[in-house]
């Protein structure tokens, strides 16, 4: 059925039985908008003498008009949790137990840290700044320096990562060791964590994905010491 857009006039196409469901046809959210701002009424606030528009089933049914909730007698008086400012909120809100922080910033400062409902704990926190340290960072560029800036796997120069033959997260004290680490290109370093995980492996897994014979004597790594031996094994130094 062809009808009118309420706003713009624009024909429209609607069903018979959206036109009996709706008092009112738009073409576009943006007609539904526009129409409701232009029916607006002009209402007085009784407290600061100001003038507002307001629906006009609220103004309607309204005994008095306030244009905020600052202006509402109604209003209860809170000081913001962070920065102990004084502000007004609806009574309704405070009796849900919100109305807490004066503004979006200082709500924003309360979500951070333990408070946020995303936070793990502090041994996450660790681990994230250790992996984001200079220290860090400097352990990649030898790692690098040391493989001749090529993936280990493909001899890939490009987007090279820094692998970890112990656990990152499992051997804290592993972390920056040199003897720990190869160099993966990203798309090798995805592929082996695909395949071993990123918390259960261990060093033998590293040389069996590149290549190397790991046989049951062989598999024994047991420290840091025999990474080195291997490495040496391998013309790695």
């Amino acid at each position: 059925m062809i009808v009118n857009c309420k706003h713009c006039r624009t024909e429209i196409n609607r069903s018979p039985c959206f036109i009996k469901r709706v008092k009112n046809v738009f073409c576009s959210q943006g007609c539904h908008h526009a129409y409701q701002k232009s029916t607006r009424v002009s209402c007085i606030c009784v407290t600061c003498g100001g003038e507002f528009k307001q629906n006009p089933y609220r103004a309607q049914k309204a005994r008095e008009h306030y244009c905020s909730k600052s202006c509402s007698p109604k209003a209860a008086i809170r000081n913001c949790e962070i920065c102990s400012k004084q502000f007004k909120t609806s009574n309704h809100f405070v009796k849900l137990g919100r109305g807490r922080y004066c503004s979006r910033k200082c709500y924003g400062l309360s979500e951070r840290g333990p408070n946020n409902p995303g936070w793990k704990d502090d041994k996450y926190s660790e681990s994230r700044k250790a992996r984001n340290s200079k220290l860090s960072k400097e352990w990649r560029d030898t790692v690098f320096t040391r493989d001749e800036g090529k993936c280990r796997k493909c001899d890939s120069g490009e987007n090279l990562r820094g692998h970890h033959l112990f656990s990152f997260a499992r051997y804290p004290d592993l972390r920056f060791e040199i003897s720990n680490g190869i160099t993966f290109c990203n798309l090798c370093h995805l592929e082996f964590h695909t395949i071993y995980g990123r918390y259960n492996f261990s060093p033998t897994d590293t040389f069996a994905f590149l290549g190397y014979d790991v046989g049951s004597q062989q598999s024994m790594i047991l420290g840091i010491t025999d990474v080195k031996q291997r490495f040496n094994e391998m013309g790695i130094v």
